[in-house]
């Protein structure tokens, strides 16, 4: 799983959870968690498996230190590290272990810190049943048919771009139903062009657009449509000259 696809996973899943009670429990991922850190939050969304603590302190970044040093102990090994300029979403580490990957995320709220773990499959086609075509194309072409699935109806598709994953379903929290969505596209046009081209559509579409964030040929957008919440990650294709991958993440509240 490439930095992009965790980014925007941490992202989205944050962005979709609602805080519970307080409970007790282990840690995550086989990592010992300090005695003082409160659990708030433990779930499931899809093959994801989400924790979330309060620690009395606005030291984000010390969270953050302790809890990847509690994960380096238990045998993850770093990955990725970022700081983003999304509000709220300030400093994270990304980490892996026998094939999967471990995404420790902390945030200052209400003069305490919210910390996030988020355990899931390493690879992003064995997170949830992704759907495939043969497309009858060589190795080295790109796709040009879609797999199975539909649209989302409120977010629009960029003209002329193929679907080559999706997934839907619901996750379930305190007998709460959730949607939850994963769509990707190819594209064959630069990524800065079908961001601009997301910005001016999505208004359309009825969603307000919170943040936009460009790093290294890189972008993301963060809109909301009360309850729902979208995430849009754009980036040069790996695989394929001259194409950009899109991939759309979607949930609700």
């Amino acid at each position: 799983m490439n930095r992009k696809i965790l980014l925007a996973t941490i992202v989205l899943l944050i962005a979709t959870l609602a805080v519970a009670g307080c409970v007790n429990g282990e840690g995550p991922g086989d990592i010992e968690v300090p005695g003082e850190y409160d659990k708030e939050f433990e779930g499931e969304v899809g093959e994801y498996t989400v924790t979330q603590y309060l620690v009395d302190t606005e030291d984000a970044e010390a969270v953050t230190e302790e809890l990847q040093e509690a994960a380096e102990d238990a045998g993850w090994e770093v990955m990725a590290e970022w700081e983003v300029t999304v509000p709220g979403y300030d400093i994270g580490v990304g980490l892996e272990r026998d094939n999967e990957f471990m995404g420790i995320h902390s945030t200052v709220q209400n003069g305490q810190t919210l910390a996030t773990v988020i355990t899931g499959p390493l690879e992003e086609n064995d997170v949830n049943n992704d759907n495939d075509v043969n497309n009858d194309n060589d190795n080295d072409q790109p796709p040009t048919q879609d797999v199975d699935g539909e649209d989302l109806e409120d977010v629009p598709r960029y003209p002329g771009a193929v679907l080559t994953y999706h997934w839907t379903g619901e996750w379930t929290v305190n007998d709460e139903e959730y949607l939850a969505a994963d769509l990707d596209y190819l594209a064959e046009e630069d990524a800065e062009t079908i961001s601009d081209w997301y910005e001016g559509e999505l208004p359309d579409y009825g969603w307000d657009i919170q943040t936009t964030v460009s790093e290294n040929g890189e972008y993301f957008i963060y809109a909301v449509d009360e309850p729902i919440e979208l995430g849009i990650t754009i980036t040069p294709s790996d695989e394929y000259e001259g194409y950009s991958e899109i991939d759309i993440k979607y949930g609700d509240v």
